[in-house]
């Protein structure tokens, strides 16, 4: 099927912010062939939010192959990005109304970014108070988000990692709309702009092309991920049988090192007893530990690699047992520290 089969769509409004000016009106498909998408996003073709591809999310595709999957279906009229790891750390804030949009300004405080307003690439479907923010989160994080697929803020005000909102059944049998406050990672995808929302019948529409970059995650969001973070910690059963068959010889291959580390075992005994065994420096000597109560503790201090004026650049989640520094660009398990 040709693409002069596809619906056009004529773009409304003003151009979007940002710098880089946006392509002339034509198909979603003339979009990406434009390049006004990075070319590092991993795409998949959708008709309305839905996709007919199996595995869409497991997998990282060349761009070429997305546009061959786009005409292999009739019922595509638009393209989704894959969040997280198969586009190089994308996290896609999803506010879903105004009452979401409330619950989002409160969590974010002095992060939030207003309608209109926004710091990084972020489109909307045209429904009130509907829009999506995207950022990248650092690098050294994406490998300890392997397991995080959604996490959502539920109305009783934590955030829950891959679980809905109990509300929600409560609104829905109310007959009371439901509106979600989403953050969302691997395997999901978000419809991106010129696309055709399956409701309306509009495509969605830039509200701030930032230049065709989302902005780096704001420290709001890392708090929220922190809790959540996982060390990649268990072997297969092959891997088992390789540390098995190793046993006899002196020195052992580091995954099967960090296996054996990992097991609930060890880490029971010493995740209480990690700043005493491990978090040993000078650096938070001098600095001393600053901790933050809640739901998701977190212990801070200065960082052993460039300091830092506030004394709490090096943040660790005694929920996770992982750190991170976002000035240095570094972060991982207590291995890895």
């Amino acid at each position: 099927m040709s693409d002069q089969h596809k619906p056009e769509f004529t773009p409304e409004g003003t151009p979007p912010s940002g710098g880089k000016q946006l392509p002339p009106p034509g198909t979603p498909l003339d979009w990406v062939r434009a390049g006004v998408f990075p070319e590092d996003w991993t795409l998949i073709p959708v008709a309305g939010k839905s996709t007919y591809i199996k595995e869409w999310g497991d997998h990282k595709r060349r761009r070429i192959d997305s546009e061959g999957l786009y005409f292999e279906d009739s019922r595509y009229n638009g393209f989704g990005v894959v969040t997280g790891e198969l586009s190089g750390g994308l996290i896609a804030l999803d506010i879903d109304g105004p009452d979401a949009d409330r619950r989002y300004r409160a969590e974010a405080g002095e992060g939030y970014e207003a309608y209109g307003e926004e710091q990084t690439m972020s489109w909307t479907s045209g429904k009130p108070g509907r829009r999506q923010l995207l950022y990248r989160v650092p690098e050294h994080m994406v490998p300890l988000m392997a397991d995080i697929n959604t996490v959502i803020l539920r109305e009783d005000g934590e955030w829950a990692l891959g679980q809905g909102d109990t509300n929600r059944t409560k609104k829905e049998q109310a007959g009371e709309e439901y509106e979600e406050l989403v953050l969302r990672f691997n395997r999901c995808q978000s419809v991106l702009p010129q696309s055709i929302h399956p409701d309306t019948g509009k495509r969605y529409r830039f509200l701030n092309y930032n230049g065709g970059q989302p902005a780096e995650a704001p420290e709001w969001v890392l708090e929220v991920i922190r809790p959540h973070l996982k060390a990649k910690a268990w072997l297969s059963e092959e891997e088992m049988g390789q540390l098995e068959a190793e046993a006899g010889k002196t020195l052992l291959p580091s995954r099967q090192i960090r296996g054996w580390f990992f097991s609930e075992e060890v880490q029971s005994k010493l995740l209480p007893r990690l700043d005493e065994l491990v978090f040993k420096h000078p650096t938070f000597d001098q600095y001393g530990w600053d901790i933050r109560p809640g739901k998701s503790p977190q212990m801070m201090s200065g960082c052993p690699w460039h300091g830092g004026k506030s004394g709490t650049s090096f943040q660790y989640s005694e929920l996770s047992g992982c750190w991170d520094c976002k000035a240095c660009g570094v972060g991982g398990d207590v291995l890895d520290f």
